[in-house]
């Protein structure tokens, strides 16, 4: 194991954008091997922290879309022309399924966008939009098929 006689900092192309330093460890120059490595496995750490990172941003991008309510978005939108009867669930569900799709609100409906717990930062934007979802659905549905509004959230269960 080389000795360690300080720290410095490497500049590493991290992108097209932009360049980032990381600190590595300064051996002595008789581990030049050892040297080599270590700053190998440091620029494949920071490799490894830069993916999680930009991963997370995409999260928290796509948590943030979900959770946007546009200023056209109201709870008495009527999503659909025709609404849901006892004989066209397939088409009606079809037409459902698209246009949250392109409202990025598919998630509160199949549940790939689970309710956060209770207290969390996001919990009151996420039932709010919930809600709205909730709504969306009820306003889509004939009136002689909408006595079951009593459901808690806009995902069965």
């Amino acid at each position: 194991m080389p000795k360690v006689l300080g720290w410095k900092i490497v500049e590493i192309e991290a992108s097209s954008h932009a360049n980032h330093a990381v600190v590595v460890p300064r051996v002595a120059e008789s581990a030049g091997l050892a040297r080599q490595r270590l700053l190998e496995v440091t620029l494949a750490l920071y490799s490894i922290a830069t993916e999680v990172a930009e991963v997370d941003e995409i999260a928290m991008a796509y948590e943030k879309e979900m959770l946007f309510i546009h200023p056209s978005d109201h709870p008495s939108l009527t999503l659909t022309s025709a609404p849901l009867t006892r004989t066209n669930f397939l088409g009606w569900s079809q037409v459902i399924y698209v246009l949250l799709g392109v409202k990025m609100k598919l998630g509160f409906i199949d549940g790939t966008f689970p309710k956060p717990t209770t207290g969390s930062t996001t919990f009151e934007q996420w039932k709010r939009v919930d809600l709205m979802v909730t709504s969306w659905i009820w306003q889509s549905i004939s009136k002689d098929l909408v006595r079951f509004r009593y459901l808690k959230y806009a995902i069965y269960g």
